[in-house]
């Protein structure tokens, strides 16, 4: 009996790691050919994703309530408001477009529109520079600026994914920072950005790329939003009136 199953485990002990080989080739080819179709499909949508970045940072810098948004937020009319507005808007797109594409694809549409929104924003910074006679495109201008737009895309990241105290301070960080500013603001903006993310799930994926954010909406808050909303507000009237009678 030994003798006979000596060549049987030797003939497996050989062939066991040529199966092992041919299962790990077969795996290697199935995921060559997926990983060849996804570039052949990326490449032959690039310039579709170009185009769709071009178009969203459009809608992102010039097509919300720019004015609108200032008074609601009590935020002064500067250049550096349009900034972060305007950032924000570019990652609430961001935000609603990467669960959506695959990976390739949002990377080269993220960089994309980054890269359209440094370049007007150097155009716009010479132009606001030739009228008040001062360069504000030096290393270190564009150096805040940049890290400004990374900041902002990982405050909101962290924010939006927690409860609305920790988004709180995040807009705070990001808007209100070394400025005196009412709390009501705050509430306000947090109404906006979850309300627009919402009405952002609601638009169909192929609509955006295609047609951009043609009108920037919010979703209607629900009943327990505007209870918060007004318990917020009658909060602070009420501390208001006790400080003045103090």
């Amino acid at each position: 009996m030994t003798h006979l199953s000596s060549p049987v485990n030797c003939w497996i002990s050989c062939r066991f790691p040529l199966i092992i080989l041919w299962f790990v080739s077969v795996i290697a080819q199935k995921q060559y050919h997926r990983s060849l179709r996804i570039s052949v499909f990326y490449r032959s949508n690039l310039q579709l994703l170009d185009r769709a970045a071009a178009q969203l940072y459009y809608d992102c810098a010039n097509n919300y309530p720019y004015v609108k948004l200032c008074e609601a937020f009590g935020l002064p009319d500067y250049a550096s408001t349009w900034f972060k507005l305007t950032i924000m808007h570019i990652w609430m797109v961001l935000m609603r477009l990467h669960v959506s594409l695959e990976v390739h694809s949002y990377i080269r549409l993220q960089r994309s529109l980054l890269a359209v929104m440094w370049m007007d924003v150097d155009k716009r910074l010479e132009v606001i520079g030739k009228e008040i006679k001062q360069s504000l495109t030096s290393y270190g201008d564009m150096k805040h600026m940049h890290g400004l737009h990374l900041q902002t895309l990982l405050e909101y990241d962290e924010g939006y994914l927690s409860d609305d105290t920790v988004l709180a301070g995040a807009i705070w960080r990001c808007l209100y920072l070394q400025r005196s500013y009412d709390p009501i603001y705050v509430n306000r903006v947090i109404l906006y950005i979850r309300s627009t993310m919402a009405y952002l799930d609601s638009l169909d994926l192929n609509d955006i790329l295609v047609d951009g954010i043609k009108e920037w909406k919010t979703m209607k808050p629900t009943v327990t939003d505007v209870k918060k909303f007004d318990d917020c507000d009658r909060k602070r009237r009420e501390y208001e009136e006790k400080k003045i009678i103090s």
